[in-house]
């Protein structure tokens, strides 16, 4: 008799204590107090000068990892255009999945690459059109007349 008393106080027991533990984390997980946890950080990925720069602010992340080339370079960028399309240098465009150099086609037209937000983008030109050029060694060259 006295084990079968033993054993339901036992079990009386560990029933309140699993009653309270359950209270106690309901009510860890549901207060209102902060949690030992940092504070999320508020941050995205922006491309600045060709690097993937860490910014404090909320948003997509454009680049990645951080500290990685992600921007566009363009070699004929002469005269300070943003795009580097420059018709009379020859040059190469390049990012992190494509490099692509300027080039004249058989009928003489000229395939100009260039760099739009940190893409490589092409245009093509009909260098007679601007004066007095031809597509000579991927650029438009003077004709000297």
């Amino acid at each position: 008799m006295q084990k079968k008393a033993l054993a339901w106080t036992t079990a009386l027991i560990l029933v309140f204590a699993l009653i309270f533990v359950v209270i106690l984390v309901f009510g860890f997980i549901t207060s209102p107090i902060p949690k030992l946890s940092p504070p999320a950080q508020q941050t995205h990925a922006e491309c600045i000068d060709n690097r993937c720069i860490a910014v404090n602010s909320s948003g997509p992340n454009k680049c990645f990892p951080v500290g990685s080339f992600c921007g566009c370079l363009d070699t004929d960028n002469d005269f300070g255009d943003v795009q580097g399309i420059n018709f009379f240098s020859a040059g190469m465009s390049r990012n992190l999945t494509t490099s692509l150099s300027d080039s004249c086609s058989s009928s003489g037209k000229l395939t100009e690459y260039y760099c739009e937000e940190n893409a490589v983008k092409s245009i093509q030109a009909i260098c007679e059109n601007l004066g007095n050029y031809t597509c000579e060694e991927n650029a438009c060259l003077s004709t000297g007349f």
